[in-house]
């Protein structure tokens, strides 16, 4: 059941933060990350900012790099999202990819002014993450304490397009929040394929722009999504884990209950923050979620090389670490359990390595 079981109407403000962060380049993109949520923060006065999954570097693997967009559980990413929500004292949401345990995860964090955080693990990866991280075995739901045990879903990158992501959250949550950092295929080829690849990458832009007005249908909530964009081309090679000449594409939006659109940014415009107001009441799904895996089904060609991708992706995810070619294989395996309870302004929450605290559900 939602935090509102007697169906009485909340309005809270949310803001979505929209970032293009520089490949591998963690701290400076903090830095201009900070300033972004501080200023939407300042505009907008929300009660909730959410930032993009991928928010301080995209899950895109290069070759022959030496530094990596991951960070250990407990860095920077963790502590600057549990800084400013308590500084600020607004709720705070974003993700990246953090070393857990034995394993590097999309992880979505969620920080409360008074300083608790609750983790979630991606669980449904994309064409092209496999190469960075493992999918995580997460519930998706939360309870705010700051607005009175408040039910909010998250969900990442695919998550919004899965139906067990909408079965999950369905009338138990009042706001879904979370981000994207959605690729097209790329490539600038003539011909056939060029003209598949084109039409694919219609496609996939449609689906990130669609997804979160179609999710807020399904589940009978407000949704609110912050994407990573990458308007011109990646400039990857045919070795990174992305096609030559990708696009990181999607829009940030705030979407009501029913769909409909309240603010968002158009993913040209680079960064920048919007906000709306949404209303917390009983959620009341308008759509019947589809049977099947997929809320809007991806295109044959996709859904075929789909297993052909993960496979591959795994093989050089799990060949590198057996071979410890990873650089975040030098930090040690340490991980926090999946909420970290509230705690003094001058606390600073450290992960631990405690034999039997991992699990690959958290």
């Amino acid at each position: 059941m939602s935090g509102n079981p007697d169906g009485r109407m909340r309005r809270v403000k949310v803001a979505v933060v929209q970032t293009a962060p520089g490949l591998e380049a963690v701290e400076e993109n903090l830095l201009v990350l900070e300033d972004l949520v501080r200023d939407a923060v300042r505009v907008h006065n929300p009660q909730i900012v959410v930032l993009p999954e991928a928010a301080v570097s995209p899950a895109i693997a290069r070759p022959g790099s030496t530094t990596s967009g991951v960070r250990p559980v407990d860095g920077a990413p963790m502590h600057l999202y549990r800084q400013l929500a308590r500084e600020l004292d607004v709720v705070v949401g974003g993700g990246f990819l953090a070393r857990r345990g034995p394993h590097v995860y999309s992880t979505y964090v969620v920080a409360e002014p008074d300083g608790r955080v609750q983790l979630h693990n991606k669980s449904a990866l994309g064409l092209w993450d496999g190469t960075t991280n493992i999918a995580g075995r997460s519930q998706g739901r939360k309870v705010l304490d700051a607005f009175g045990s408040t039910n909010v879903g998250v969900a990442c990158g695919w998550e919004w397009a899965r139906t067990h992501t909408a079965r999950k959250l369905s009338r138990r949550v009042d706001l879904a929040i979370g981000g994207m950092s959605w690729p097209t295929l790329g490539t600038d080829r003539t011909g056939a394929f060029g003209s598949w690849v084109r039409r694919e990458n219609e496609r996939q832009e449609h689906m990130a722009v669609t997804l979160p007005r179609l999710m807020a249908r399904l589940i009978g909530a407000p949704v609110a999504v912050a994407v990573t964009v990458a308007p011109d081309a990646l400039k990857t090679t045919r070795r990174s884990s992305l096609p030559e000449n990708a696009r990181l594409v999607g829009q940030s939006q705030i979407v009501d209950a029913s769909g409909t659109v309240l603010a968002s940014i158009d993913p040209g415009c680079g960064a920048g923050h919007v906000a709306a107001e949404v209303a917390f009441a009983r959620p009341e799904p308008r759509d019947v979620i589809p049977t099947g895996d997929w809320i809007t089904t991806p295109s044959i060609g996709a859904r075929a090389a789909m297993p052909a991708i993960r496979i591959r992706d795994r093989v050089l995810y799990e060949g590198k670490r057996t071979l410890s070619r990873h650089d975040w294989q030098d930090w040690p395996a340490a991980d926090f359990e999946a909420e970290i309870g509230a705690g003094d302004a001058n606390e600073q929450a450290v992960a631990t390595g405690a034999p039997g605290l991992f699990h690959p559900s958290w």
